[in-house]
């Protein structure tokens, strides 16, 4: 609900020593977006400035194919931390190893990390942690993230977002807007790989991400008419029983 942080609706904006806020500045529509990290001027302390909203899930998730079930979310990275960026430029400071990262949120708590990053998590009924992305990146425009999320079938799952501060160098924070659960059509789904970014430093490949997910809106122009009225049939059938909490329903990412 209120994926676009319109309203001050949906959203839990969690106890921290710096908290989250919507702002007007930057957005990528509407009027607002939600700001994780520290804001221009602010006291440079070790702090996550999370959001989150809990999503319950039904068992049925576990029958999707790959690409039918999503999390997709735009964000907008300042990254002030001139050590790190220093250290990354020598190839000789990297993202926390996502095999080392905290896996409750009793660890992540008692956790000090060696530099600044923008993170989304998945946080289940227990408190244990699914990292779907960690990334320490300076890019000034919106860009578009899209993240599986049939592995929370069956589970009631907290999504976090938020912009971790270590409190030394600089500061460091994430404008999020425009995040929606998106059930989309699987044959665009499943023609369109979504890139890994393995080979960009600054960030982990927990997530599939699309700069521009129109050029992937291929037209099918030769397609049968009949089997693309079944198939839509056979999706708004299989909307219906799984009965998500979606703010947006597309039959394609667009």
């Amino acid at each position: 609900a209120n994926g676009g942080f319109e309203e001050d609706t949906g959203w839990e904006i969690r106890s921290n020593p710096v908290l989250a806020a919507p702002v007007d500045v930057p957005v990528h529509a509407g009027s607002r977006s939600m700001r994780t990290g520290i804001p221009w001027g602010g006291a440079n302390v070790e702090s996550y400035s999370p959001i989150q909203q809990a999503v319950t899930f039904p068992e049925a998730l576990t029958a999707l194919p790959p690409g039918y079930a999503k999390l997709s979310f735009w964000h907008y990275n300042v990254y002030g931390d001139p050590a790190a960026e220093e250290g990354a430029a020598a190839g000789n400071i990297a993202l926390p190893d996502g095999a080392a990262l905290p896996r409750t949120l009793a660890e992540l708590d008692h956790t000090t990390f060696a530099n600044d990053f923008f993170y989304v998590i998945g946080i289940y009924e227990d408190d244990t942690i699914d990292w779907l992305l960690v990334e320490r990146l300076d890019h000034h425009s919106f860009r578009n993230t899209v993240i599986d999320v049939r592995q929370f079938a069956d589970h009631q799952v907290r999504f976090q977002f938020g912009t971790y501060n270590n409190g030394l160098g600089g500061i460091s924070r994430t404008f999020v807007d425009d995040a929606s659960l998106v059930i989309a059509r699987g044959r665009d789904s499943d023609q369109h790989a979504y890139a890994h970014e393995d080979a960009d430093p600054n960030q982990h490949a927990y997530a599939h991400e699309d700069t521009d997910p129109k050029q992937h809106a291929h037209a099918h122009e030769d397609a049968d008419p009949d089997a693309d009225r079944q198939h839509d049939t056979g999706n708004t059938n299989l909307r219906q029983a799984l009965g998500l909490p979606v703010d947006v329903i597309l039959p394609v990412l667009q």
